[in-house]
């Protein structure tokens, strides 16, 4: 049994109440009916090793011993090689923590910015694909279908320019701010959807070259999307196949085949 009452050590200090007193590095929920006050740092002889252990209390005076404190009063906290674990080590721990969340994170970003994969378990790079083949070459059928399927928006994680002290990484909330945006994965670069379809200028920065400057960009597509040639390029994409010249084509395409395809009938019979 602890002693109810004990008398300070160190003379010309004042007295407290019961408290509860809890020590900085291990020390805790020591009960005393009058306790010396302690300031920052005083020396403890450790039970086991005879090392001194610092402690510390709530308010500051002056330094003094605490020699009436018993050894099962005390509470230390080691690891397993026997030695007192120190804020320092706790920093260390939640430094790790935060290291652990953030390659959780890049591990997440990388996972979304895989390419988009067919049904054949192919990448997909429809930009790619109309830069190679260009959409007026394309069928009616052909065309029909890429309108209809729309823009695509990769990530495009890998696009990023150097600045002053930091680096500039291309954000894929663009795509909601310029609905006509698009990219490709595999030119790591910017086009306009509407342009890249319909565009007369066959070698234009949207159209064809692809844009990069991200520094630009806002400028570089506010722009944009006021010229001329976007604007019929829009009126295009959203008309196309629903237009009677459209349809007109298509249906005699259809009537000459089938006008074809009779007289071979005829010349065969005959």
């Amino acid at each position: 049994m602890a002693e109810s009452e004990t008398k300070c050590a160190a003379p010309g200090l004042h007295t407290l109440e019961p408290e509860y007193v809890t020590a900085h590095s291990g020390v805790s929920e020591l009960h005393h009916t009058h306790t010396l006050l302690i300031e920052t740092e005083t020396g403890l002889a450790f039970p086991l090793t005879g090392d001194p252990i610092k402690t510390e209390s709530f308010d500051s005076t002056e330094l003094g011993y605490v020699p009436h404190l018993h050894p099962d009063q005390i509470k230390t906290e080691t690891d397993d090689g026997g030695y007192l674990q120190t804020e320092q080590d706790s920093d260390l721990q939640d430094i790790k923590c935060v290291t652990i969340i953030s390659d959780q994170v890049k591990c997440e970003s990388s996972e979304s910015c895989q390419p988009t994969m067919s049904e054949g378990g192919e990448e997909m790079d429809l930009v790619a694909d109309l830069l190679s083949k260009p959409f007026s070459r394309q069928t009616f059928q052909e065309k029909l279908d890429i309108v209809k399927k729309g823009r695509a928006t990769p990530k495009l994680a890998s696009l990023s320019q150097p600045g002053k002290g930091f680096v500039r990484h291309f954000q894929s909330t663009n795509y909601e701010r310029y609905p006509w945006l698009t990219g490709s994965e595999e030119h790591c670069k910017l086009y306009c959807w509407e342009c890249l379809l319909f565009a007369t200028d066959r070698h234009g920065v949207w159209s064809h070259t692809g844009f990069v400057n991200l520094t630009c960009l806002t400028k570089a597509a506010t722009r944009h999307q006021s010229t001329a040639g976007h604007l019929q390029a829009t009126v295009l994409s959203k008309t196309f196949g629903e237009t009677r010249v459209d349809l007109q084509l298509s249906e005699q395409v259809l009537r000459e085949t089938e006008l074809h395809n009779e007289k071979v009938k005829k010349n065969r019979k005959s």
